[in-house]
């Protein structure tokens, strides 16, 4: 058995003139310290991704880039998002993740219900022999809130988007239980697990 850590680069800061730019560091003077738009210490400079003490991830960093630009070209924007990045994993099935885990929404204090649908139940499953995967949504009990959505499966990087939207706008799973998807996809497994929060997932 193999076991591949692949947990992002380490940032090389050394001999960039930081210190003499006035850009500080943080986190044992390894990582630029930044603000939540990506400006450093010296107002004229901007520092995103594995350089700057966040997640290492790049679609992290290129939405900072384009933050980083927005602001230091005068025009208003907002900070990424930490809460709704997604956590993608290549393998076979793929993984993917979003927001909370049931777990931690129950340490949170929310009172938690569950959706569950697996994509072999979908017509799309066979389709494109998904056998394995699963889509798993942790909802806020009280106000149906999507807290945390999680995927495997063979398409699982693609579907999570629906997800990131459905929680950026504090969606419900109950809108999401009555948006048309189309026939056959993946996507219906997302569909179903909303309908299975209340025990009605057509497909199950």
């Amino acid at each position: 058995d193999y076991l591949c850590i692949a947990g992002g680069r380490a940032p090389d800061t050394e001999g960039l003139g930081l210190e003499a730019a006035g850009v500080e560091l943080d986190e044992g003077a390894r990582k630029i310290k930044v603000d939540p738009y990506g400006q450093t210490t010296n107002s004229k400079v901007y520092a995103i991704g594995d350089l700057v003490n966040k997640k290492a991830l790049a679609h992290k960093a290129e939405e900072e880039g384009v933050v980083a630009v927005e602001r230091a070209g005068g025009v208003e924007t907002h900070p990424v998002d930490q809460e709704l990045l997604v956590g993608a994993t290549f393998t076979h099935p793929q993984v993917a993740s979003v927001g909370m885990t049931e777990a931690q929404a129950k340490e949170a204090g929310h009172e938690v219900k569950v959706g569950k649908q697996k994509i072999s139940g979908e017509g799309a499953g066979t389709v494109y022999d998904d056998k394995e995967g699963i889509v798993k949504l942790v909802v806020d009990a009280k106000y149906g809130e999507v807290l945390g959505a999680h995927i495997v499966g063979n398409r699982a990087c693609d579907m999570i988007a629906e997800l990131v939207a459905t929680m950026a706008l504090e969606g419900g799973y109950q809108e999401l239980s009555r948006i048309v998807h189309p026939h056959p996809t993946v996507s219906e497994a997302v569909l179903d697990a909303a309908r299975a929060v209340d025990g009605w997932a057509i497909h199950a």
